[in-house]
C-alpha cells in the first residue's frame, strides 16, 4: 500500500505508474492524479497549441532519413552491438531468466526448425562432415580473438529462401559476421 501525496488516500501499489528515479519505484501521484495533472498543467496545454504535430513531424523525418540511407543505420547498429556486447549480452540474459517461457518456446521452435532442415537423404559420411563443421569451430577458437560459429550460407529461416542443414550449406565464420548476417542471404 501507498499513500497518492496529490490525493492522499492510501491505495494499492498497482494504482501508480512506474519510475525508476523513485526509491520504492513507483510516482508519487496515483494513475488518475497524475493523469488530471497532465491534462490540467497550463505548460503542457502551452507546449500542445506551440507545437501540435511536433511528434508526428519528428517521426516522418526519421523515418525518411532511414529510408533514404538504410546501410548507414544498419552500420551504426552494427557498431553499437559490438561495443556494448557485454551490456547486449546481459540484458539478454536478464530477459530470459524473467520470461523462461517466451525463452524456452523460442528455443524449441528453433530446434524444430533444424530438425526438419535436415534432410532424410543425408548420408552417414555426410552427418560426420556437419558434425565436423562444428568441431573445427570449437579447435580454431584460439586462432581467433572472438568467438567462432558455424552459420548457414542460405538460412534455415530465411525471409525470401530457406536452406538446408546439410555441409555444403555450412560455414565457420566470426560470430559478429553471424550476428550481423541475421537470417539474411549475404552475397
Amino acid at each position: 500500500m501507498k499513500t497518492c501525496s496529490k490525493c492522499k488516500i492510501e491505495k494499492h501499489r498497482s494504482a501508480f505508474t512506474k519510475d525508476r528515479q523513485r526509491p520504492d519505484g513507483l510516482y508519487s501521484y496515483c494513475r488518475a492524479c497524475r493523469s488530471l495533472y497532465v491534462k490540467t498543467d497550463p505548460a503542457r496545454a502551452r507546449d500542445r497549441a506551440r507545437y501540435p504535430s511536433r511528434g508526428s513531424a519528428l517521426r516522418a523525418s526519421l523515418r525518411k532519413k532511414y529510408k533514404d540511407n538504410p546501410e548507414k543505420y544498419r552500420i551504426r547498429a552494427a557498431e553499437y552491438r559490438t561495443e556494448h556486447s557485454a551490456k547486449h549480452r546481459e540484458a539478454s540474459l536478464a530477459w530470459q531468466r524473467t520470461n523462461k517461457g517466451r525463452a524456452n518456446a523460442r528455443n524449441a521452435a528453433y530446434k524444430a526448425s533444424k530438425k526438419f532442415a535436415v534432410p532424410s537423404w543425408l548420408s552417414r559420411e555426410q552427418k560426420i562432415q556437419i558434425a565436423w563443421f562444428y568441431t573445427i569451430a570449437k579447435e580454431l577458437q584460439w586462432l581467433s580473438e572472438e568467438r567462432l560459429e558455424v552459420d548457414h550460407i542460405i538460412p534455415l529461416r530465411g525471409k525470401d529462401v530457406s536452406g538446408l542443414h546439410v555441409p555444403w550449406n555450412l560455414q565457420v565464420i566470426p560470430k559478429s559476421l553471424n550476428c550481423a548476417k541475421r537470417n539474411r542471404l549475404v552475397g
